[in-house]
Order: C-alpha cells, then structure tokens, then sequence
C-alpha cells in the first residue's frame, strides 16, 4: 500500500486566466516570429500578430473569463471584479499603445525605436544599422510580456505572485526605454534589476585562480598594500 505524503494537486480554472495566457502565448510566437520569418515582412507580422493577440485576450476576458471567477492557482491568483476591469484596461491601452509603436512618424520605416540600442541616437551608427535593415520587431514580443506582467499584478493573491508579476512587466520596459528612438536613456535601460549583476561583476573581477584551482577573493585594496608591501621588501 503507497503511504500518503499528502500532496494534493493545485486546482487551476483555466478559463479565468487564459487571457494572461493568451497574451503570454502571442508573445512566445512573436519570439519564433523574429527567428524565422525573413526580414522584410517581420515587422507587419509582428504588428498584426500583437494586435490579434490582445484582441483575442481581450474577447475572452468579456466572453469566458468574467463568468469563472474565484480563486485558482493554489491562491496566488484571485480573479474577481476589480482584476478583470483592470486587465480589461490594460489590454485596451495595449492595444493603442502598441499602435504607437508601430507608427512611421518620420520615416520610410517604423522609428518609434532605434535598429541598435547601443549607438548614439542620430550618429552614423544608427543611420548605418537603419539603411542595414536592422529592424525592431522584437519590441513587441517584449510589449506583451511586459503586459502580461501588468494583467498577473492586480490578480496577485500573495506577495510572491506580486513580486514575480512586478519582473515580469519591468524588465521588457526597461529594454524598451533603453531602445527608444527619443528620450533614450541607457541608465534607464540597464534598469535597478540589474544591480544585483553589477556588484557580482565587482567581485568576480578581483577573483584569481591558481594552477592548482584552488579560488581565493582578493580585495583591491588589499592587493594594493601586498604590492606596496613586497616593493618595500625588495628596497
């Protein structure tokens, strides 16, 4: 006889959370959209298959959704009243937004956002990248991930739900302020997650190793006096 460990499977009502699904779903094809389809229709692909994704979200929250509320994933989701209006909301303004983004205000192409990230908005670089063909169709895939973060976060049960929902919606915002044509800021898109890197960085770079593999942590600081000490050895 199997001893009981008392796991119970978690109840999930799929219907309630397939607009998150669905957006999240549209945002993995927009993915193998910018690896397969060739360059040159990448960007209206891109552009119609993000408006149809959150349409169809959009649809099935009016539709299906309101009619299964309650709460689901083991409580880390609680769909009621308030957190469909808001996802509701926030699958409209995607919507526009997104339209924005894919405007040609200037230019023969779409120039919401900048073919290279890393060049100086209006160098040669930049103009090198967009005669190239460079495009930015990957903007979108990173929209509907950022608003399925933002549709996760009102529905939020516990803190841990929140805090995932919050990554989820802020990183894609801060590579699509550090890709923006205008007003781009690379502060701004290297964003505060990425501290916890930085300072893992400073301490990585201090690391020797010697031939016999064995790992010590050497402060610059430290090196510094060791060097110091060693030259005065020597005089």
């Amino acid at each position: 006889m199997t001893p009981d460990t008392g796991f119970q499977a978690v109840s999930v009502n799929y219907w309630a959370v397939m607009p998150v699904l669905v957006v999240f779903g549209g945002a993995l094809i927009g993915v193998l959209v910018e690896a397969f389809v060739p360059r040159r229709s990448r960007h209206t692909v891109q552009v119609a298959l993000t408006l149809a994704t959150l349409v169809a979200a959009f649809v099935v929250l009016v539709t299906k959704a309101r009619h299964d509320r309650g709460v689901t994933f083991g409580g880390a989701l609680v769909i009621d009243g308030p957190a469909l209006f808001q996802m509701g909301a926030i699958l409209v303004l995607g919507l526009l937004a997104v339209m924005l983004m894919a405007e040609k205000f200037s230019s023969a192409g779409p120039d919401a956002f900048t073919p290279m990230g890393a060049a100086v908005p209006g160098s040669r670089l930049e103009a090198t990248a967009a005669r190239a063909g460079w495009g930015t169709g990957e903007v979108f895939p990173l929209a509907l991930f950022s608003i399925a973060g933002m549709m996760i976060f009102p529905a939020a049960g516990d803190l841990l739900t929140m805090f995932v929902a919050l990554e989820v919606l802020s990183l894609p915002l801060y590579i699509l302020t550090g890709l923006a044509r205008r007003k781009r800021s690379p502060v701004a898109g290297s964003g505060p997650e990425v501290l916890p890197a930085r300072l893992l960085l400073q301490r990585l770079l201090p690391l020797r190793c010697r031939p016999h593999l064995r790992i010590r942590w050497i402060d610059p600081p430290r090196r510094h006096r060791l060097r110091n000490l060693r030259r005065r050895r020597a005089v």
